[in-house]
Parts: C-alpha cells; structure tokens; sequence
C-alpha cells in the first residue's frame, strides 16, 4: 500500500520486508506451470520497462489485479528508472492475489541484459551503494531479483485459445511443448 501512495517516484524500501516478499514470489513462481493455463476476463500488458507511473496509471484505468485478471508479458525491468519499483509491486500483488497476476518472463527478466542496459545498477544503486553497507549482507539485493525472474513462467493460454509470451514463436515448435521446458 505504501508504494502505491508513494506514486511515480522512488521508494524507500525496507531490505528484510523486500527480500522477504521475493522469497515468497519466487516460490509461489517456482509452483507454477512454465506454461499458464488462464481464464478469461484478462487484461494483457506487454513491455513496462520500469515505468512505475504508467503501471499506476494502466491499474486506475483498466483495475488492479484484487478486482481484475492481469497478465504481464515480460520486460519488467531495464531501460526505465523504476525497475525496481514496478517488479517489486507485480511481486506484491502476486503474493496477495496469486490467481489474478500472472508474469511471464521477457528477455529482460536475463542476467546478461540486466549487466548491459540498467537494472543490475538501478538495484546496485538503490540498495548496495547508498542506502545500505554491503559488507552487512550476505547476498546482495540483485540476487533476489534474479531468483525471482529465474521462476518465472515463460508463457501462457488466455481462455484456451490464445498462447500469449514475451518473444516469438520458435518455426520448430509443432505443439505446446514449453510445458515441458523447465523455468530455470
């Protein structure tokens, strides 16, 4: 509730209660299916970016996920300031309502992109440089996020007619066979 009062703009986080919540996250994620199977109603949101004011804004418009199925179809994070911000509110709602917010996994939700565009330093900067002495944790914060988007889901069915993901579809797919694709 906080974050959401908070709006647009940067957040201070409590580090025990965030790592808390991406623990639970990445379990209930770690629980699901690498391939969803989900009703309709749904609202589908492709690319974010970390653009927290336009999440706020697209959940006043179209319903946040206690009142409407939402699913998020990968690229949380980079490019955006507020990687952090908008991920870890997907996080919440997920753990408060797991059967209305689904998240599948982008290529941004990958270590290697997060190191060449923002979100390793937006976390590094959030947490490791400023507002708290590394040498106090044993993990740093990037690895809760990468745990996290690790479990992650990695495509959908919406009413069981429409498959919903982040990137294309392989030429060499013949069925549905990401059923059997592990997550991590």
């Amino acid at each position: 509730m906080k974050m959401i009062e908070n709006g647009p703009r940067e957040f201070a986080f409590d580090r025990t209660q965030l790592q808390r919540v991406l623990r639970m996250a990445a379990k209930i994620f770690l629980e699901e299916s690498t391939l969803l199977e989900i009703p309709l109603p749904t609202m589908i949101y492709g690319d974010t970016h970390g653009q927290y004011s336009d999440l706020l804004r697209w959940f006043n418009l179209n319903g946040w996920p206690h009142e409407t199925r939402c699913v998020f179809l990968g690229d949380f994070v980079d490019r955006g300031s507020h990687g952090v911000e908008l991920f870890t509110l997907l996080t919440c709602l997920k753990v408060c309502f797991p059967d209305n917010i689904f998240v599948i996994r982008g290529n941004h939700e990958e270590e290697s992109l997060n190191q060449l565009y923002s979100f390793a330093s937006e976390v590094h900067t959030k947490f490791e440089s400023k507002m708290h002495n590394t040498k106090l944790y044993k993990e740093p914060m990037y690895d809760y996020f990468k745990n996290v988007f690790m479990n992650l889901p990695l495509a959908c069915v919406i009413g069981g007619d429409i498959l919903a993901m982040h990137g294309g579809i392989s030429p060499k797919l013949r069925s549905l066979q990401v059923r059997k694709v592990s997550s991590t």
